[in-house]
């Protein structure tokens, strides 16, 4: 939205000066929250289906295995992720879970990596989270994966709130 105030009213004992017009620009809110509560099984690389809508203001995101949210308008973008990984995997010395953002094919970021440290860890439930700004042209795609080189296939945990995408375009940014 961008507008044009043709008048303003001085208020009580403010001083604005002599403005006939302000010019004002204002960015319409693009928001949307998923959550996963499938116990999806993280195998290699696998893209996260966050199957169940909080809210979607632009129905911008689609669901499913090839689960995506498409930018609805430019500009910056905050994405917010959080998994997290069932207790019932036995983690060895060595396995590490990574959390990733990928726009249009294309790795934006890792936004989390956990990594065990201990001879064998077992009934641990692994939680990682992260967030990142990344610019988008209308059109361009995001989504997050989840790369697990644990050979121990973990599972996403089906509890409520424990996994989730939150994405919003920032107001006021121009690129």
């Amino acid at each position: 939205m961008v507008g044009v105030i043709k008048k303003l009213q001085r208020s009580e004992g403010v001083s604005t000066g002599d403005p006939t017009e302000l010019e004002f620009n204002a960015v319409e809110v693009v928001a949307a929250r998923y959550t996963n509560t499938a116990g999806t099984t993280i195998s290699g690389n696998t893209r996260i289906d966050f199957a169940t809508k909080d809210f979607d203001s632009h129905d911008a995101v689609t669901t499913g295995a090839s689960w995506k949210f498409t930018a609805t308008d430019d500009g910056y973008y905050q994405v917010n992720a959080k998994l997290t990984m069932d207790g019932g995997s036995d983690w060895v010395n060595g396995d590490d879970i990574h959390l990733k953002l990928v726009k249009d094919s294309v790795l934006v970021s890792w936004l989390d990596t956990w990594e065990s440290v201990d001879a064998a860890t077992t009934n641990q439930a692994v939680a990682i989270a992260g967030s990142d700004i990344v610019y988008m042209d209308e059109g361009d795609e995001i989504w997050i994966t989840c790369h697990e080189y644990a050979g121990t296939n973990p599972s996403l945990l089906t509890t409520a709130g424990m996994n989730y995408v939150s994405i919003h375009r920032i107001g006021g940014v121009t690129a």
